[in-house]
């Protein structure tokens, strides 16, 4: 039940029905907890954050993400934790404090490109264009992009969640060739 109101709150939450992602994402932070799931634990934790992000109460999203990285280095799930990380980039990019959403993009970045996470590593990536100037962004990214086109691997991601990382990646692939039509090098490496 745990895991079937995340993935349902996380459902809410992409559709903004924000009462509806609050009421499953608690339930089901309720629910793991009094079991001991902790992986749904810092899921949930995280998708509060997000929501709250959304909300823009973001004392209470950085709480949230927080909670969700705790957990995760718990488990030393690093797939988690780059996920929390990221969504404190997320809060201070919502705060336009560029300099730390670039230190926590950077930091989840590595992590996500590490463990061949390419979907989350595409969806950060379109994050870091939005923050640095045309010239910085080429720089900033070429590195992770390159290494992640060398070596692709399947990520196996969980019900909706895929779908939309899916489609998120997609989209976030073709801004990058886009925007970055002038660099050859980073053009090169998404071919």
């Amino acid at each position: 039940i745990a895991n079937l109101n995340s993935n349902l709150g996380n459902v809410a939450l992409q559709q903004r029905q924000f009462n509806e992602a609050h009421w499953r994402l608690d339930t089901a932070l309720t629910t793991a907890q009094e079991i001991g799931y902790k992986r749904i634990i810092s899921w949930a934790q995280a998708n509060l954050g997000a929501l709250a992000t959304q909300l823009g109460i973001y004392p209470e999203a950085e709480l949230r993400y927080q909670q969700s990285l705790n957990t995760a280095f718990e488990l030393g799930e690093r797939f988690l934790i780059a996920n929390a990380i990221a969504g404190l980039g997320d809060v201070a990019r919502a705060r336009d404090d560029a300099s730390e959403a670039w230190a926590k993009y950077r930091e989840a970045l590595i992590m996500f490109n590490e463990i061949r996470a390419m979907p989350s590593v595409l969806i950060i990536l379109v994050y870091v264009a939005t923050l640095m100037s045309d010239h910085a962004a080429p720089r900033a990214v070429e590195f992770s992009v390159r290494h992640a086109a060398r070596r692709p691997r399947r990520v196996r991601v969980l019900g909706a969640q895929e779908s939309r990382e899916r489609g998120i990646a997609q989209r976030g692939l073709r801004l990058l060739q886009q925007t970055f039509l002038r660099d050859r090098l980073l053009v090169a490496a998404l071919q």
